[in-house]
């Protein structure tokens, strides 16, 4: 009986181990971590400080619990048939972008994305079409040119948080933006989930 009873204990305290594990785990990756929301439409307005006159931007506001800390970002493009000649191939690349590390994001702040087409090296490349080329050159490519040029075409941000407590680090991806979710204005304040109307052209970066 006494045998019976030791391997009881042993099998309940193993268990209980583990759940505990189980937990910890669980808390660490799901509450302790960043949670970051991507706005669902990409903003277009006018601007005085960039010779294209348009700049474009996604939001991403932190919604979770605690600060974020060390948030590293990256904007790509998916571009399909990107020699335009009736390919079916998928190719990658990354767009520059105006700012992608940030020391912190408080909880509940919001910061904007601005994807630099027209400092995107890649875009002097061949394989793309000389209008595209020439755009770069003179520094006035912007994404309504390549939407344009390539029906299909998706742009998407990946972003990797840290919650500073826990170290507990979180991979994020927003949806893939098409050229309908392009819609005139601006973000205002922290509401990351509407574009509002812009009442003028903006004169600072």
């Amino acid at each position: 009986m006494a045998d019976v009873q030791s391997w009881v204990f042993l099998f309940l305290g193993l268990f209980g181990g583990f759940a505990v594990s189980i937990a910890f785990w669980w808390l660490i990756n799901h509450y302790f971590v960043p949670n970051l929301e991507f706005s669902v439409e990409v903003s277009r307005s006018k601007v005085g400080f960039y010779k294209s006159g348009v700049r474009h931007q996604i939001a991403i506001k932190n919604c979770g619990q605690r600060d974020a800390y060390n948030v590293k970002l990256r904007v790509r493009l998916k571009i399909k048939d990107i020699l335009n000649n009736g390919g079916k191939l998928w190719d990658f690349m990354d767009l520059s972008v105006s700012d992608s590390e940030y020391f912190i994001l408080r909880k509940g702040s919001m910061f904007r994305i601005t994807p630099l087409s027209q400092t995107t090296s890649g875009f002097s490349r061949p394989m793309f079409p000389s209008e595209i080329r020439e755009k770069y050159e003179q520094g006035v490519l912007t994404l309504d040119d390549l939407f344009s040029n390539y029906e299909e075409m998706r742009m998407f941000i990946e972003v990797i948080a840290t919650d500073r407590f826990s170290g507990g680090a979180k991979y994020f991806r927003s949806k893939e933006y098409s050229k309908r979710d392009i819609r005139n204005g601006v973000f205002k304040g922290r509401n990351h989930l509407s574009i509002h109307r812009q009442s003028k052209p903006s004169s600072r970066s």
